[in-house]
């Protein structure tokens, strides 16, 4: 981690809530838009990304944060990065007038939001309720997360005295950090992780406060593009209860469905873009990653107002190509997702920022798994099963020799040859749908259209072993049983297994044995086709013992099955359906579940119900058959182990 937070110390600012103060300077400070601290500041090289208005509270005290994620290069620059927020601080005090129009943007998004929640667990709505009880007026527990009454000049001038040099801690986060001058060595109690303590050089701390002009390229946020639109709310239209296919062209898929339950002001769009040159090899799959990662970057700043907005996207990597979606207000979504999809054409990515997010993923990559070996084995699993998910390791390695030049190649080819799916569901009428396709459709104009491209799955037919040793890890290890078709039945039968043992698999060798902190059974598909994994990590034990405990445990349930009719089946069974059949709690789930049923070809929208009908049809006898197939020995398994 390489990061700076740069920290101001306040008092009890409960009583701003009717203001939001506070969170406004925060907007402020971390706005990403043309002329924005961030934006100069990634211009230079600095920071990968920043943030404001975080920080430890209690009943007198208030942090506020300000944090830097920095690039190698913003380490040796930090105290020039500390000096330019103090003259962005100061380009707030200057232009001081222009902040109560800003103040009115914040505060109708914040009435927008509050006019389209939607339905969360019963659970956490109460829970969060009771925490507004404490802090709000009565008349404002469901209102005071969103209240922002008027921009209130003495309260903002109260909290920009305190953005001062002489109220600041800096907090300097790196592997290897050195002091220049004496510092109070220190270790934390808990983690014995080992930190310094310096008074910060008094020169510095006179220069930065006699800082009271801005830079030049500095500006505050502009008006937001994205608030013209009238977000209104459209009639329902006659039409089907499920997605409707809008065209049958070849390769390009386009799926609508108006909202007609949840009656929000708001939309889930879905893009999902195949290239057959994202799958060649371990290389262009991790230049897929990699894509994905610097396009989010490359359009972070032209976006910003457009999040700012109540709109949120994001540009993610999949096996066989890439994914777009988008989400919120859906009066100006459409917008969005057609600049979006331009800029995926023909957004520069410049070789700075494509050498420094290589840097970045390499780093992450090789970091995914450090001392976490069930994570490892999942990962060694998953790139087992699926030809078109290599292992973390496998990337970095990948990508470790890639220059600038053949990724520019790699990304023109990447449009040269895909297939197209795309979703679009919310508060749209037909009329919206049948114009986003045609323009959609015009931007792939040139790129040739292929086949779908279905995302292979290695068949376990045979008992295969995993082994590996990584020194100073703890020991595990994951084992497999994949199903042994792609039916509905055995979807359901593979559910039932994992909930008949799930918890008793974890109070016999967690609870009872003592083995680890990590065990677990649980559900796991991969590329659709059900299976069950069975995990243990632990500091004690070896991944031979562990193992045994485990085949034990298997052994011991074939002996009890037969008592688990009278004593277990029928709420397992009652669970099960219940999970099976919960209903969508608010748009972003019913988005989420009709999309996974485009992307597996469930074009019917009718897998919930299958299961259901597998389920209730799903005799114990039938089940116990099932398990008794799945743990024999001579039934194919993939078992994985670390030390």
């Amino acid at each position: 981690m390489q990061k700076l937070i740069v920290s101001f110390a306040m008092p009890d600012v409960e009583r701003l809530y009717k203001f939001k103060s506070l969170s406004f300077l925060a907007h402020l400070l971390g706005y990403e838009g043309d002329g924005s601290l961030y934006a100069i500041l990634k211009k230079n090289g600095w920071i990968n990304a920043l943030s404001a208005g975080g920080g430890a509270d209690g009943s007198n005290f208030k942090d506020f944060n300000i944090s830097f994620a920095l690039t190698d290069e913003g380490i040796e620059y930090y105290e020039d990065i500390v000096e330019m927020l103090f003259e962005y601080i100061s380009l707030i005090r200057e232009q001081i007038g222009a902040l109560p129009a800003l103040y009115e943007d914040k505060k109708r998004l914040l009435e927008l939001a509050f006019e389209n929640q939607e339905p969360s667990k019963l659970l956490d709505w109460v829970s969060a309720l009771s925490i507004n009880m404490h802090h709000y007026e009565d008349e404002d527990t469901l209102y005071g997360d969103y209240c922002m009454s008027a921009f209130n000049h003495s309260l903002h001038e109260e909290l920009m005295e305190l953005l001062s040099p002489h109220n600041m801690r800096l907090i300097l986060i790196h592997p290897d950090i050195t002091c220049e001058n004496d510092a109070t060595r220190k270790v934390a109690q808990w983690y014995n992780t080992p930190y310094q303590v310096e008074r910060i050089n008094t020169e510095w701390l006179q220069t930065l406060e006699h800082i009271t002009t801005p830079l030049p390229e500095m500006r505050l946020p502009a008006a937001n593009p994205y608030l013209a639109f009238e977000n209104r709310l459209y009639d329902i239209e006659p039409g089907r209860k499920t997605p409707t296919l809008l065209t049958d062209r070849p390769g390009f898929a386009f799926w609508f469905k108006q909202d007609t339950r949840f009656r929000v002001t708001k939309g889930h769009f879905y893009l999902e873009i195949d290239s057959l040159c994202s799958v060649v090899n371990h290389k262009s799959m991790a230049m897929t990653r990699l894509f994905a990662d610097l396009f989010m970057d490359s359009v972070a700043e032209q976006f910003y107002a457009a999040e700012l907005a109540g709109l949120s996207y994001h540009l993610s990597s999949h096996q066989g190509g890439l994914t777009l979606q988008t989400a919120g207000l859906s009066a100006s979504q459409l917008k969005l997702v057609l600049q979006l999809v331009e800029a995926l054409l023909k957004q520069p990515i410049s070789a700075t920022r494509f050498a420094e997010y290589k840097k970045q993923l390499i780093r992450h990559w090789k970091n995914h798994n450090k001392s976490k070996p069930v994570s490892e084995l999942f990962s060694l699993l998953g790139a087992h099963l699926m030809p078109w998910n290599p292992t973390p390791e496998q990337l970095a390695k990948a990508l470790k020799n890639i220059s600038f030049n053949e990724f520019c190649l790699f990304r023109d080819n990447f449009f040269k040859e895909i297939h197209i799916k795309a979703f679009m569901h919310g508060n749209w009428q037909l009329d919206h749908a049948l114009d986003m396709q045609k323009q959609l459709h015009a931007l792939f104009a040139y790129s040739e259209i292929l086949d779908d491209l279905k995302k292979p799955l290695n068949l376990v037919t045979s008992n295969q072993h995993v082994q590996i040793e990584k020194s100073g890890a703890e020991h595990a290890f994951v084992e497999y049983i994949q199903a042994p078709t792609n039916s509905v039945d055995d979807k359901v039968k593979v559910m039932a297994f994992n909930q008949l043992v799930s918890q008793d698999y974890f109070e016999s060798l967690r609870t009872q044995q003592q083995l680890g902190y990590l065990v677990g059974a649980g559900y796991a598909p991969f590329n659709t086709r059900a299976g069950i994994a069975f995990y243990v990590q632990s500091s004690s034990y070896d991944s031979a013992t562990l193992l045994q405990r485990h085949h034990q445990y298997l052994a011991d349930l074939l002996v009890q099955l037969d008592s688990y009719e009278a004593t277990q089946w029928t709420q397992v069974k009652a669970a099960l359906h219940a999970q099976i059949a919960e209903k969508d709690k608010n748009l972003r789930l019913r988005s989420q579940r009709l999309w996974i049923a485009i992307g597996t070809d469930d074009h019917a929208f009718s897998m919930q119900e299958k299961l259901i009908a597998a389920l209730e049809a799903l005799t114990f006898d039938d089940l116990k058959q099932y398990i008794v197939k799945l743990i024999s020995d001579d039934f194919a398994k993939v078992t994985l182990r670390c030390n």
